[in-house]
């Protein structure tokens, strides 16, 4: 009971920068690396109002991140990245892109062994903004016809070698609809395929 009014006090967005904090302070005093990363999304417009004539286009991130190893295989994650993604589409024999900016904060729990790892965990995404291009009006913000935050999924699996160089691919599930409509129901679901190159910091060894 004590933990539910917690939640609903602080809400959702608020809990995960509360354990983003925490997480970010222990790595004072853990093995702990920082980052940075690239690659692409593959995203699917995904619920009851995406239509099959909705063609969805490729995107790229970008970021930092910060790896702590918790326990002998268990490292945690936190991650900042710029994302783009967005869908394309044919309207009275126009042809019209829509690309979405989102910046993105992640806090993703780690299984590690040999260099290898599984991981998963919740991600909160911030919009920075939406453009629609094509038709007579040219490239139009419709920013407004959207949530300003959008909370998803993340799992994957990704390798990193000894000299700090990794790959990774990722599926994130959206858990919620991104339209600012109630009416509307819409979510991006993306493949993420990335690499990065990590940098030991100070800290203690477990």
């Amino acid at each position: 009971m004590c933990y539910t009014l917690i939640l609903q006090k602080l809400g959702m967005k608020n809990l995960f920068l509360v354990i983003l904090v925490i997480v970010i302070y222990s790595a004072a005093s853990a093995q702990s690396w920082i980052g940075i990363k690239a690659g692409a999304n593959f995203p699917d417009l995904t619920g009851k109002d995406a239509t099959s004539a909705i063609h969805n286009k490729t995107g790229f991130y970008t970021g930092i991140l910060l790896n702590i190893r918790a326990a002998a295989h268990f490292h945690i994650q936190p991650e900042l990245l710029w994302s783009s993604q967005g869908y394309k589409y044919t309207e009275l024999g126009s042809q019209f892109k829509t690309t979405f900016n989102y910046i993105h904060l992640l806090a993703l729990g780690q299984y590690k062994s040999k260099g290898f790892c599984v991981e998963t965990g919740p991600q909160l995404g911030v919009l920075s903004s939406v453009k629609r291009k094509g038709g007579i009006l040219g490239t139009e913000d419709i920013k407004d016809s959207f949530k300003p935050t959008a909370f998803s999924w993340t799992a994957g699996i990704g390798y990193r070698d000894p000299f700090g160089y990794g790959i990774d691919l990722r599926y994130t599930i959206g858990l919620g609809s991104i339209a600012d409509d109630a009416n509307t129901d819409v979510k991006f679901n993306v493949f993420m395929l990335g690499i990065s190159k990590t940098f030991k910091l100070a800290g203690k060894k477990k």
